[in-house]
């Protein structure tokens, strides 16, 4: 895991004010473009005390920027296993955190959890954004995954994420039918606060197509905040260009589980970085 303390502190002159952070860590430590980016995928650098991993956050005369981690690509199962939100005999969720993909990586929530776990045949029933945090499902590999793919595919799970937009979508739920890759995409979005053009909505996805909350946001006028890929709507102001990710958060998760029969309703906290933002937009609960 990354360590808690700086490897090495860098102060932002006033030739480098508004540089990148990706071209501005390459050249002070030596290091290639490649590298750079490596190092802010895997969440390793803060500036001014807040984590950055967007390549092209620009930078201030002044700011401290941190390394605070310089090995991308840890050979081992973190001391601290990675805490889980419901587990019975043949499911484990947990709250994904944002910069890390669901699964097919060697770097993913799946090989961590399977490390962890000591429990190779342990599989994603679902996958979240690389940038998207929240509930996340696997099931363990003593189980058959047959009933539970085919409860996705019956679209029997409900699925609840919080997202922080620029825009509102108004008093009334937002219901939003628009075909996503030529299929079926189905989304409800309920504004739970607003504040300066934007607003906390909860979103309700009864479909489960690429990049959909994304999409609908969009179709319906606003836009998620610090979506760097799709950028229709409201105009971003600056405030919204130091957003360090997309502010999305799988935050609920509700199904008849196929192996005990039980009804489950699966809830994940924000994460700091989620819930610092809605706080300094005036959009917390």
């Amino acid at each position: 895991m990354p360590s808690s303390h700086p490897i090495k502190p860098y102060s932002v002159s006033k030739r480098d004010h508004n540089t990148e952070i990706g071209r501005f860590l390459a050249d002070s430590m030596g290091i290639s473009m490649r590298k750079a980016k490596a190092l802010l995928d895997h969440r390793a650098v803060w500036v001014n005390n807040k984590r950055v991993w967007m390549a092209k956050h620009r930078l201030s005369a002044g700011d401290r920027v941190e390394v605070r981690d310089s090995s991308p690509t840890p050979s081992r199962s973190p001391e601290k296993p990675m805490k889980s939100l419901f587990e019975d005999s043949s499911l484990v969720a947990v709250n994904k955190p944002a910069g890390m993909v669901s699964e097919s990586h060697k770097q993913s929530v799946e090989a961590l959890l399977r490390l962890q776990r000591e429990d190779p045949g342990l599989r994603a029933l679902h996958r979240l954004d690389k940038e998207t945090s929240g509930v996340l499902l696997f099931t363990k590999g003593s189980v058959s995954r047959e009933p539970y793919i085919q409860m996705f595919r019956d679209l029997a799970v409900q699925k609840r994420y919080a997202a922080l937009l620029a825009g509102t979508m108004g008093n009334h739920p937002v219901e939003v039918r628009q075909r996503l890759d030529g299929k079926e995409a189905h989304s409800i979005f309920t504004e739970l606060k607003r504040n300066r053009g934007k607003c906390l909505a909860e979103c309700e996805i009864l479909t489960g197509r690429t990049h959909q909350i994304r999409r609908h946001a969009l179709h319906a006028g606003c836009r998620v905040l610090g979506d760097s890929r799709y950028k229709g709507g409201p105009e971003m102001t600056p405030e919204e260009k130091a957003i360090p990710r997309q502010m999305l958060h799988a935050e609920g998760i509700s199904f008849q589980c196929p192996h005990t029969g039980a009804h489950l309703d699966i809830q994940a906290p924000w994460p700091e970085d989620f819930a610092s933002t809605a706080n300094a937009l005036g959009l917390s609960r």
